[in-house]
């Protein structure tokens, strides 16, 4: 079945456009509406939340070798667990105020199919929960009083709140660790990839993270397939691709969903990023919300500030009023993946300080999250906090005055 077609039976997606007034729209983060969404409570204490940035790059430079590339940062869960949690603390200290977890690449399959370690399904499933682990001891570690740098940051910085931690699931197309996250064209149908993502999904929900991310979705039947997964199994939908599983029908966390594009309007598979804006209100907007956040990642950054306008039109449009997922937004440094490896792109791979200067305008365009993915290091989130929640003079003095004394 055709991907539009699909959603059209699923939800009757109505063609219509909204008029040319623009209607009020709600944000979970100003909405009076019940829905467990943990972004909310960071939003209440800074206009923005800082996202952290790329885990492959800074873990590569802490091991000192390349990563496996079937697994990605992965693989270090196995081989070098410490190294994750410093590369988490390092982002913690550069001010992210969310962790994503090294379970981007991870699979069952992927950690089985490690040569000389003849590793069970089981264990492979304990990784991919250990992984979030990890983030979560660091996250702990970090925030726990100890009179040390950190306790200093959290002074100096009187915004700053308790992180958060993202269960990460990557995409079809990473787990094939051949490039096709950046092409989109699988050949899969939409219940093929349900079945793939169904296991993964079952063994993050089931912890302790505080929400879940679908990062790098390349085209529109991925996005359809997690939207039918969030809501598997709920007597109200009228899906003919849901599973009928009384296992399945309780809630399940609350998630963000980021979408990986080609430019402002296509995403990397050639589909329209409208369309997906919609397919996401349409399927997920109803009293059972599970998407508290959409939008962009791995993207150049030069496309991003269309790529949330587009999205922020499309939910202006068609919401009417009602509540919507907030914008999230943590593109690439606009380099091009190509034969396993980072080549320069057509645009500009911008300096830290660049690179927060195009966030500012990501917020402008209505990201409430902001940060970077693959090539960022703890540098550009600590330029990009900088730039978008400043600390006051005064409470920089006090810090330095303090540090003088000790």
């Amino acid at each position: 079945m055709a991907v539009a077609a699909a959603a059209a039976e699923a939800v009757g997606l109505s063609k219509e456009k909204g008029s040319d007034t623009e209607a009020s729209i709600v944000t979970p983060a100003s909405s009076t509406c019940t829905r467990r969404n943990p972004l909310a409570g960071l939003l209440a204490h800074q206009r923005y939340i800082i996202n952290d940035g790329g885990m492959g790059t800074l873990l590569e430079a802490l091991i000192g070798m390349p990563l496996d590339p079937l697994l990605w940062s992965a693989g270090c869960v196995l081989t070098h667990p410490d190294a994750i949690k410093e590369a988490h603390k390092q982002y913690f200290e550069a001010g992210a105020d969310i962790a994503t977890t090294s379970t981007y690449q991870a699979t069952v399959q992927g950690y089985m199919q490690r040569e000389n370690d003849d590793i069970t399904q089981n264990q492979a499933e304990d990784l991919i929960r250990k992984g979030v682990t990890l983030a979560i001891e660091a996250r702990d570690e970090f925030w726990a009083p100890t009179g040390g740098v950190a306790d200093e940051m959290k002074k100096k910085d009187s915004k700053r709140q308790r992180p958060l931690v993202a269960a990460s699931l990557g995409c079809y197309g990473a787990a094939q660790a051949d490039g096709s996250e950046y092409r989109g064209q699988y050949g899969l149908t939409i219940e093929e990839l349900m079945d793939w993502h169904r296991p993964r999904l079952a063994l993050l929900d089931t912890t302790d993270a505080d929400f879940l991310a679908f990062e790098t979705i390349p085209c529109e039947s991925e996005l359809l397939a997690i939207l039918y997964l969030l809501h598997e199994g709920e007597d109200q939908r009228k899906d003919t691709h849901a599973k009928s599983s009384s296992s399945r029908s309780r809630s399940r966390k609350p998630c963000w969903i980021t979408m990986a594009c080609q430019n402002g309007t296509r995403l990397n598979s050639g589909e329209s990023l409208e369309a997906c804006a919609r397919h996401v209100l349409a399927l997920d907007g109803s009293s059972t919300s599970r998407v508290v956040a959409f939008g962009v990642n791995c993207m150049p950054p030069q496309h991003v500030e269309e790529a949330l306008s587009v999205i922020r039109r499309t939910f202006t449009s068609e919401a009417a009023g009602k509540e919507v997922p907030l914008l999230v937004a943590y593109p690439n440094l606009g380099e091009i993946w190509e034969d396993k490896q980072w080549l320069p792109g057509t645009g500009s791979c911008p300096t830290p300080e660049g690179f927060a200067l195009s966030a500012a305008r990501w917020v402008e365009a209505g990201a409430s999250i902001v940060g970077g993915c693959c090539r960022t290091t703890p540098k550009t989130i600590q330029a990009v906090r900088a730039r978008l929640i400043p600390v006051e003079e005064e409470e920089k003095q006090g810090v330095n005055d303090k540090r003088k004394q000790t």
